[in-house]
């Protein structure tokens, strides 16, 4: 079934009566592909080992850690990569870390973009040339964490949180495609806010790469019922 809104894909199906803890924790490292709010690539869910793994990575980033989720990543990204346009070409793919919202930086995009465009390279996963890019996106300044805000909260914290350097020549941005790459994707509100950024400076956004998927507020509804019925039995 090929990927919706509201669904992602993973290579490992589990049956629907399985226990939602059982199915996430038993994705952490299967890789998951979406399309909304816009397409993203990541090892898994953020739950479980996954989750612990890129909390201790914001706090000392260790690329030996990060081997095994990266794999998954670009497994996912193989089995469905990003589009391209049909006309002009792309000749290469401009990957780009998120930069950090709080006053002490997250290290964690930075390192996985490194590790991203060196296995993209070596492995030919997507057929063009990566080339590193950081520079290209900017903060305008701080904002406030987004850890406790909600939905609404998050959009309006990042809107216009991003500014973008202008494509050198007319035909750069329609020879390059960008990736973005950050951590965690929840509700989408960073990744947008850089999108919009990246777009309004004339540059195509092909996708985001990030390490884990924050579960919809649905299944985490689930998943805290299906440990109160633990307890209860």
């Amino acid at each position: 079934m090929p990927p919706t809104a509201e669904h992602a894909t993973a290579p490992l199906a589990l049956p629907l009566w399985f226990p939602l803890r059982w199915q996430l924790e038993s994705c952490d490292w299967g890789g998951l592909h979406g399309v909304t709010p816009l397409p993203w690539w990541s090892a898994g869910w953020y739950a479980g080992e996954l989750r612990e793994l890129v909390l201790e990575q914001r706090r000392q980033p260790d690329a030996a850690s990060l081997a095994a989720p990266l794999e998954a990543l670009l497994q996912q990204v193989a089995h469905a990569p990003p589009k391209r346009p049909q006309a002009p070409q792309w000749q290469e793919l401009l990957v780009v870390p998120i930069p950090s919202r709080q006053r002490q930086p997250n290290p964690v995009p930075a390192v996985l973009t490194g590790m991203l465009v060196e296995a993209l390279n070596r492995e030919g996963v997507l057929g063009l040339p990566c080339r590193q890019q950081p520079e290209l996106l900017l903060r305008r300044g701080w904002v406030a964490p987004q850890r406790r805000l909600g939905r609404q909260q998050r959009w309006r914290n990042q809107w216009l949180s991003f500014c973008s350097l202008m494509p050198t020549g007319p035909t750069q941005a329609q020879r390059a495609g960008v990736l973005l790459v950050d951590d965690v994707l929840t509700s989408g509100a960073t990744a947008l806010a850089a999108q919009q950024a990246l777009q309004s400076a004339g540059w195509t956004v092909a996708g985001l790469l990030c390490l884990a998927r924050t579960p919809r507020a649905a299944a985490r509804r689930d998943l805290r019922s299906t440990r109160q019925r633990v307890r209860l039995f």
